[in-house]
């Protein structure tokens, strides 16, 4: 299989961090949102899993072309609370920070543990 840069990103990630959950796939398109996405740009998204406690997660995204970018996430939540990002059909629990490379969508969700809110 082709190195690209996705899965040299989800690799370095992987030896850095140990921390990380791979290949769990959102329930159903409806999860999903398709909210537009600018060239370059940044949001932030509180997300509050069932139960006490809450996440926001931040992210920049810059158009690479072909309609991938790259970019970088941080998030800050109560404890227990956790994020997971979303590149593409694979799923990551992320570290507070990170840069991603050659994705074409990435979302995030807050979960705590085993109860997640829905991706955006």
């Amino acid at each position: 299989m082709p190195r690209t840069p996705l899965r040299m990103f989800l690799l370095g990630i992987a030896i850095a961090g140990p921390a990380l959950a791979l290949g769990a796939t959102p329930a159903s398109a409806a999860d999903v949102s398709d909210a537009a996405i600018a060239p370059k740009g940044s949001a932030c998204r509180t997300h509050n899993p069932p139960g006490p406690g809450k996440a926001t997660a931040c992210r920049t995204w810059n158009a690479q072309g072909g309609g991938y970018y790259s970019g970088s996430w941080t998030w800050s939540g109560t404890h227990g609370v956790y994020v997971q990002g979303w590149f593409d059909g694979r799923v990551m629990t992320l570290p507070e920070s990170g840069f991603y490379h050659g994705v074409k969508k990435f979302l995030t969700r807050g979960c705590k543990g085993s109860r997640c809110t829905r991706w955006s």
